[in-house]
This record gives structure tokens, sequence and C-alpha cells, in this order.
């Protein structure tokens, strides 16, 4: 009834240029004053059926066009609730003034289509994030924010729709805005067959989730047919709307997937894939893509050759990572320590002057290498019964020697449901996050270069109410520079969906 209404309504504002149009049918003839339809509609009006024009409206001394009978006929049938009698006149007057209301309902029956071309969704989301450790950088971390989301989706035609998403976020810890009106997604999707394509600016998921889910811009095409889906994706990632768990910020890579998934029984679905990563070098560490010992020598050679120090004592503290040169309890100390007095005693000699030369191509070599992931992929769902699940998840990246693999295991315990007030689900599990082998991963607190345990519980308290937890402890994985130390991070958010 909402949309008859507003056709109407809509109708009233056209109304001025339509008389040319209905000119050919008299629609502006005058209703006779004596004419029975005026105490009709008087009678609708004291009943509270057609509301708006002012009393005496209807006593027939203001002669009233058979064109205007018709709107407010029109009006009156946008009433839901009425009595047996008031219902029996409205009938009495559609069929005295049909030929009126077909011609108004000509520009019905198209705005409405129109109207049914386009919905609207969103959420009003509260974010809040606690972290010791967060994203392997930051000691202490808080993130609080307010979101108020727009998803608008228009239909093109029966295959072809538009989709965007329009974000804008409060800091509620200052009560501010942050003035930040973000078109985070825009994008089509097309029906082919039984695949479906996606183009434009929008979200995609790689590996489970493991290995890449967030905003990127390319096209996704995805064939399910019967028991096996089939991805191939490409995509231009970079930093776009980051989320507050991401760290995989500042970055320029495209990106190339292809996946499948098959179902070999209503308990068993089994996926695999590749990805292909190429242009980015700040999304990978490039010291994590040589042997330890290259990593050393160049490192002692380099250093010395700009900064001439008297003593490894002394270099470490000219560099940023200083404990790696000075702590006698590293791991690599007493490689660094024979390699640094190596070139020492070579560095005024020809073959020390070669070796630093060889040693800045290498580094080059180094930088170049680290733009570069394959990124191969397995990953298993099993249900157990209807409240019991558990995912596997594997990734690894040949071409790095570091941090070349990551990997999860997650238990799952009942669903919650936004449509079922009262329901609720949960997870527990172990991942590890070698940054070599995700690109962004879709887990809430734990990220890239961390390993750890991490745990949800969410709740829907009403209908469209969506509260969930998030936990994580474990410690950032160890490199070249640090030998890794413990991390937590708690993640709260309430979403009230419409």
């Amino acid at each position: 009834m909402r949309k008859e209404l507003f056709t109407v309504c809509t109708t009233l504002l056209t109304l001025g240029c339509t008389a040319t149009t209905y000119a050919a049918s008299n629609p502006f003839v005058d209703v006779p004053k004596n004419d029975w339809s005026y105490k009709a509609v008087n009678q609708l009006q004291q009943d509270g059926i057609v509301t708006g024009y002012p009393k005496g409206t209807f006593n027939g001394k203001q002669k009233l066009t058979r064109f205007e009978m018709a709107e407010i006929v029109a009006r009156a049938m946008t009433k839901e609730d009425m009595g047996k009698a008031d219902k029996a006149t409205l009938d009495k007057l559609q069929q005295e003034y049909a030929q009126e209301l077909q011609n108004l309902g000509v520009q019905v029956d198209h705005l409405e289509a129109m109207q049914d071309n386009v919905h609207l969704s969103g959420a009003v989301v509260y974010q809040r994030l606690n972290a010791n450790n967060y994203a392997n950088s930051t000691p202490n971390f808080q993130y609080n924010a307010i979101k108020y989301k727009i998803s608008p989706t228009v239909t093109v035609n029966k295959n072809v729709q538009g989709h965007a998403n329009i974000t804008y976020r409060i800091d509620p810890t200052r009560d501010s805005n942050t003035g930040r009106v973000l078109v985070n997604k825009v994008y089509i999707t097309d029906t082919v067959g039984s695949a479906q394509v996606t183009l434009g600016r929008f979200e995609d998921s790689f590996g489970n989730g493991l290995v890449f889910d967030d905003t990127a811009s390319g096209v996704d095409w995805t064939n399910a047919k019967g028991k096996t889906t089939l991805v191939l994706a490409g995509l231009r990632y970079n930093e776009g709307d980051v989320v507050p768990t991401s760290d995989a910020s500042k970055v320029t890579a495209n990106i190339y997937t292809m996946e499948a998934w098959h179902q070999f029984s209503p308990k068993w679905t089994v996926g695999t894939g590749v990805t292909l990563v190429r242009g980015s070098e700040s999304l990978f560490d490039a010291t994590d893509y040589n042997s330890a010992a290259e990593r050393n020598f160049r490192t002692a050679l380099l250093n010395y050759r700009n900064m001439q120090p008297r003593s490894l004592k002394e270099l470490g503290q000219k560099v940023d990572d200083a404990a790696l040169f000075t702590s006698p309890n590293h791991k690599n100390y007493a490689t660094l320590q024979a390699e640094y007095n190596k070139e020492k005693n070579l560095f005024d000699t020809h073959e020390g002057k070669q070796a630093h030369l060889l040693a800045l191509e290498a580094q080059q070599e180094e930088n170049a290498k680290a733009s570069k992931a394959d990124i191969y992929y397995l990953g298993a769902n099993y249900t157990i019964n209807k409240d019991l699940s558990y995912n596997i998840d594997y990734s690894y990246n040949p071409k790095a020697d570091d941090q070349n693999k990551a990997y999860s295991f997650q238990l799952n315990y009942k669903n919650a449901n936004v449509n079922k007030p009262g329901s609720y689900g949960a997870f527990i599990a172990y991942r590890y996050l070698g940054q070599n082998a995700t690109i962004s991963p879709t887990y809430n607190t734990i990220s890239r270069r961390q390993r750890g345990i991490e745990a949800e519980f969410e709740y829907i308290p009403a209908k469209n109410i969506d509260a969930s937890i998030t936990y994580f402890r474990g410690k950032n994985i160890p490199t070249l520079e640090s030998p890794g130390s413990k991390a937590n991070e708690t993640y709260f958010t309430v979403q009230f969906l419409f």
C-alpha cells in the first residue's frame, strides 16, 4: 500500500504535465454539482478514509473534474482499514472512474516497476578493538568507531544488477565525526549461464579467507554447477577501505586466482587453488625471502661500507635493528660476528669493494624477488552434526624461504541467525599466519606474522541485531629483526541491520 501512496503522490506532482496526454479522453470535464460522487467522497472524508482536504470540499458547491475525483479515489485506495460500508462506497467510486484510474494506472504501474528496481539495505555498526602488539607493530592500540552503512542495489534487467556500499564513520571517543564518507564498493553482477560475473570494486575471498578476504578492483567469474564451484579472478589490490585488523595497507598488487571446490559428500567439501601476486614490494617481507646466512652477510657488508664502525657493537648502535648486532644471545650473533670480521679485513682490498657492489645488486634482486608470490592453497570443510563442524586451511609460498606457510584449524559450534532472536554461534581456532603465505586474511583479531588461538562468540538478542566478541592470544612470529613477543587482542562489535 505504501507503493500506491508513493505513486499517487508522484502523480500529483506530475499533474501539470499530463493534461495534454489525457485531453483526448476529456478527463477534465467537471463532475456535476448534484452528482452522487460528492456525497460518497464527503462520507469517506468524515470516516477518515479521505484525508488532506479542507472540510466542505466535497459538498458539491466546489466543482471537481473527473481527473481530480479519480485522484481522490486513488488516495482512498491506499487505506488498509475501513468498514464494509466504506469499502462498498469505494468500490462503487472505482467503477465510476475506472477509465480515469486506468489512465493513472498506466503511470502508476511504471513508477511501481521503477521503485521495485531499487533496494536499500544497510547497518549501523559499533566497533571496539583493544590490542597489545596490534598487527605486530603497536604495543598498545585502541580503535573505536560508529559506522553507518548504506548498500543500494539496482536491478538493470533480469541478469544484471548494480551494487554500491557507502560508509560514514564517527569516532565516539572524541564525540566527533571523522568527516570521512567512503564509497568503498561499486560493482555490477551479471548472470551468464550457470556463472556469475562480478566487475568493479568489490569484496572477494580466496582460500576460505586464509589467503585473501578484502575489497579490490577487477573481475571475478564464479561458476557453480552441480557439486563443483570454479572461481577465476583478476584483481588490483591497494589500500582501499582497510579494516581495523588489517595490516596489508599501502600496497598495490596484481592478484590472479584460480580456485575449485567440490562437495564429495553431504559432510565433506574440499577446495584447492593458486593465487599469483605480482608488483608489490611492501606486501611481502623481502628479508624473509632469502636464507639467514645471505641476509646476515649482506647486512654486515652494507652497514659496514656505509658507516665504517670500529666494532660490531658500534655498528649495532648506528642501525635501527640494534639488538641484532649487540646481543650475544641472539641466534645469529656468532655468524654475524664472523662475517663482520671478514668484511672488516676485506674492506680496503679490491675484493672487499667488489663484494660491496655484489651485495648492493643482491639487495635489489631480493626486493624484486619479494614483489612476486605464488601462493598454493588446500582446504576442507567437514560437518560433524547439525551443531558441530570444522575447517582446515593451508597455504604455501615456495618463493619465500621464511614465513612461507600459513594454516588454520577452526572448530565451529552452532550458527547465529539474524532472523532468529536468541540464536548464537561460537568457534575456537588455532592459526599460524606467515606473512609471505597470506595477503589479507579474513580474521577479526589475528594478523599476518602472528600465531595463536582465536575464539569468538556471536549472539542475536533481537531480530536484525548481531553482537559478537572475538579474542586472540598468541605471539608474533619470530623474524631476523625480532625474536617474537606475546600479543593479544579483543574485538567487540554490534550491528543493527536494516
